[in-house]
């Protein structure tokens, strides 16, 4: 937990969106930063945790149980998948 706490709010944001599977152009485009950026984060991230990849990352966060951090990826995760089965046709009309 030491390691998580050594993360700022940005990193810890972006490993929220890595732990769903969330490509750096998805992170980019979300928080309205550039991939550069995102990638910059992501480096940092890494070192950080000491991890070599976004699998391992997303698995730090699962092995360590952080509550807030795993929280916020599982309701992120639900509101993705609920955004990707609705029937947007219905605002169409």
């Amino acid at each position: 937990m030491e390691i998580y706490s050594s993360l700022t709010e940005r990193e810890k944001e972006i490993l929220r969106y890595i732990s769903i599977g969330a490509t750096n152009k998805d992170i980019a485009d979300t928080l309205c930063i550039s991939e550069n950026t995102v990638n910059t984060h992501t480096r940092n991230i890494f070192t950080k945790l000491d991890v070599k990849n976004r699998y391992q990352a997303a698995l730090y966060v699962m092995k360590n149980s952080i509550d807030e951090l795993y929280e916020s990826v599982i309701k992120l995760s639900q509101v993705l998948n609920s955004i990707q089965s609705a029937d947007f046709g219905k605002f169409l009309e």
